[in-house]
């Protein structure tokens, strides 16, 4: 049943991101990356693996400079981000908070240096001054509430294993 919740949750972010315009300094917060990177930390790992990869297709399908690097690039962080996570850090709201956060300004540096910089197009501090910090503001504002609704399901639908003595 939790898997309704997240599939329902995931497809009203991906319309909010396709849809909607843009907020103060003309950038859209990426509402499927913080997604992914919140079941990867809270729920499992496969999980997030899987709505990451779906997540990744969705950011390609949407608009993407070369089709197929959100997947990629989704897939492998995801994957990297929720190892690290379960590996180093106790799991609790703050934790994952920051994780998440810090997570999605990684991710967007590493997206500007493979879409942009590779190809010799763009200028690093203006992306980093006028994109990159400021979509990390904005997610780091959306991760609170993504979080929130990421964990009310997980608890409300995961049941932990029965103590048999």
């Amino acid at each position: 049943m939790k898997h309704v919740y997240y599939c329902a949750g995931m497809f009203i972010l991906f319309l909010i991101q396709a849809m909607c315009g843009t907020f103060y300094f003309d950038i859209k917060p990426n509402f499927l990356l913080i997604f992914a990177l919140c079941l990867a930390v809270t729920d499992s790992l496969n999980v997030g693996l899987v709505y990451g990869i779906i997540s990744g297709f969705l950011l390609d399908v949407s608009g993407s400079i070369t089709f197929g690097s959100n997947i990629l690039l989704m897939m492998y962080f995801v994957l990297l981000c929720g190892i690290v996570f379960s590996v180093y850090f106790t799991p609790n709201y703050f934790a994952e908070v920051i994780f998440v956060s810090l997570g999605t300004l990684v991710y967007e540096l590493i997206f500007y240096l493979f879409n942009f910089t590779i190809w010799g197009k763009g200028d690093f501090l203006y992306a980093l001054q006028k994109l990159i910090i400021p979509e990390f503001l904005y997610n780091t504002l959306f991760v609170l509430l993504i979080l929130g609704f990421i964990m009310k399901v997980c608890k409300k639908y995961t049941t932990a294993p029965k103590n048999f003595l």
